[in-house]
């Protein structure tokens, strides 16, 4: 998201709120832009229960709002909030009600909805749901494929992420009478097509 330094740009990300909240208001959309990204710095400085401080009042305004400008995307901060808490079922409900909010909206674009499953894939990936998880990273990649411009640096996260829980399914499968491949599983995706997909080899970690 283009953090840069999250230890050196929190106070700034911070301030821009507070000047935000006395210039215009809690109400104002541009607020609400700049508190979502002040929470996605603390996430990333592991400062998780202030950022859903941030997030949860917000998402309720933005609700209760004649214009839930931007409401996929608070949802989805909402939902990593919960995930990095290791609340897992909050952290589902929020992505399951974000993507439905893009279903809804015709004019969201495609890949908005993509990388909500990704989000969301992640989240069963971390409850051990590994065969919802992996469902949902290939909904999220044909979303990807299906948009004319899609966020490279997005699409990519994704498929590393994809990759490296086929690998954990091919670990834990090994041996197993159901086989080691992600057929296995109803699967069209093998770790070896996403390598190839990211080019030069790069692998995945989890």
């Amino acid at each position: 998201k283009g953090l840069g330094d999250p230890a050196s740009g929190e106070p700034f990300a911070r301030r821009g709120v507070d000047i935000g909240m006395e210039s215009w208001g809690p109400d104002y959309m541009d607020v609400w832009w700049m508190q979502r990204e002040h929470a996605s710095v603390l996430n990333a400085l592991g400062r998780h229960d202030e950022a859903l401080v941030i997030m949860d009042p917000l998402v309720a305004r933005v609700e209760a709002a004649p214009r839930r400008v931007e409401y996929v995307s608070h949802l989805m901060e909402l939902g990593q909030c919960y995930r990095l808490l290791e609340r897992l079922e909050e952290a589902e409900a929020a992505y399951r009600k974000s993507l439905e909010s893009c279903e809804n909206d015709p004019e969201e674009l495609p890949w908005v909805a993509a990388d909500v499953r990704h989000g969301l894939a992640n989240v069963l990936r971390d409850a051990d749901r590994a065969a919802e998880a992996a469902a949902e990273f290939e909904l999220a990649l044909a979303g990807f494929e299906t948009s004319k411009e899609p966020p490279m640096p997005i699409y990519r996260a994704t498929l590393l992420d994809f990759a490296a829980l086929l690998r954990e399914m091919k670990n834990e499968a090994s041996g197993g009478a159901r086989g080691a491949s992600g057929a296995a599983w109803g699967l069209r995706s093998q770790p070896g097509d996403l390598a190839s997909q990211l080019g030069g080899g790069e692998t995945a970690e989890a």
